[in-house]
């Protein structure tokens, strides 16, 4: 059998690395769009070895409630970055379902993300729903006054 030398091993180490690292899980990435109601919701799929992000702004002590249902098990949390430290609020493996309340803490990007370790799709559903007082004010809407003539 032919040796290799050793930098010769290195250099097809080396050109095989970044093909590994862009197959590395890349996200799907979904924007959080708040309806009239202040809630929102996602439906898609998780790819295997894949994960999906959702994620939004919220201000200093907004509320809200979220829940998501899986076909098979998923690894959730719910994450943003303060700074350059990642804090994770939510965080629990293998979920089929999962429900709970999120306060931000301060102004932040937050992501929902979910994580399919297994080997086929994953379907999943997941709601949002801030609580009325939490909700953006809406322009009052007066009715409209007729033509004078």
């Amino acid at each position: 059998m032919p040796r290799i030398a050793p930098f010769a091993r290195l250099f097809c180490v080396g050109a095989l690395f970044p093909l590994v690292a862009i197959g590395a899980a890349p996200a799907a990435h979904h924007d959080i769009r708040w309806d009239e109601r202040g809630g929102a919701a996602l439906r898609t799929q998780v790819s295997p070895g894949r994960f999906t992000e959702w994620c939004g702004h919220l201000r200093a002590g907004e509320s809200v409630n979220w829940e998501f249902e899986a076909a098979e098990p998923l690894d959730v949390k719910v994450h943003y970055l303060e700074g350059r430290t990642l804090r994770e609020p939510v965080r629990h493996d293998a979920a089929l379902t999962w429900a709970g309340t999120l306060q931000a803490p301060a102004d932040h990007q937050f992501c929902w993300q979910w994580t399919n370790r297994g080997t086929t799709p994953v379907a999943l559903q997941a709601r949002l729903q801030k609580p009325p007082a939490m909700r953006e004010p809406r322009e009052s809407r007066e009715p409209a006054q007729p033509a004078s003539r």
